[in-house]
């Protein structure tokens, strides 16, 4: 679905990402893992399309990157930030509602269709008590739901997560993750997250892929890719796998 070969890029000589290839299917959960500076966001930023000053090739259903614009974008993939600001106030469900602007023409209004997806979704995500509140008075944890909510009106072939749940408890995180997994499951989307919990990355992803300074260290599913070996390698960690499970550090 979306193809990465021999990406290179780096901030004048500061050389950030080293001949990256790789591949991510369609309808899977992709979690992009690595120690800090390994260059995860940078490369989501590649993938998601965001920045495209780097050398090599993406493509998107076989279609190179320079040939799809902004708006054809905006269709196809929807982006989660780990940070997000705004210089205006608005309430959550009109935060919600700005995900369907791809869809519309410029003067178009909302239709009835728009607000059933807007209301079913803020339903699955079970945010009902946020919709009239502003975005000035929500946390920051409660925020990142309405923004992922938003994305998810969007209607997304690909959703991309740059540690979207850092600011949510451990019970919300879960839970928007197991959602995700069933969305990939059952209606078609696929994922592409960058997670730190192993555990987690382990549990639900179908690809994992692993960046350690720069470089892909692997790729593949997660019995492929977490051995002893590799989460030493990359996080200078001992722990003991429990197959299907997760880790025990050592």
């Amino acid at each position: 679905m979306i193809k990465a070969n021999n990406i290179n890029f780096g901030y004048g000589s500061k050389a950030i990402l080293n001949n990256v290839s790789l591949n991510i299917r369609e309808n899977t959960f992709n979690s992009i893992i690595g120690p800090n500076g390994a260059g995860k966001t940078t490369f989501m930023r590649l993938l998601s399309g965001l920045n495209k000053s780097y050398e090599g090739n993406i493509t998107y259903r076989d279609n190179d990157y320079s040939n799809i614009g902004p708006k054809e974008r905006a269709k196809s993939y929807a982006i989660v930030q780990q940070h997000y600001s705004t210089r205006f106030t608005y309430t959550c469900y009109e935060m919600i509602c700005m995900g369907r602007h791809p869809h519309t023409g410029r003067l178009e209004r909302l239709g009835r269709d728009d607000y059933d997806m807007i209301n079913s979704t803020i339903e699955a995500l079970e945010i009902q008590e946020l919709a009239g509140k502003k975005t000035s008075e929500i946390s920051g944890g409660e925020f990142q739901k309405v923004i992922l909510a938003r994305a998810l009106v969007q209607k997304p072939e690909v959703l991309f997560l740059d540690e979207a749940f850092s600011e949510m408890d451990i019970s919300a995180k879960l839970a928007m993750i197991k959602m995700l997994k069933k969305s990939v499951d059952e209606k078609k989307l696929t994922v592409v997250a960058i997670m730190h919990d192993l555990n987690t990355a382990y549990r639900y992803s179908d690809g994992i892929h692993i960046l350690k300074s720069g470089e892909l260290y692997a790729s593949g599913n997660p019995n492929e890719v977490f051995t002893e070996k590799s989460v030493k390698d990359v996080f200078n960690l001992d722990v003991e796998i429990l197959p299907g499970k997760g880790f025990i550090i050592k």
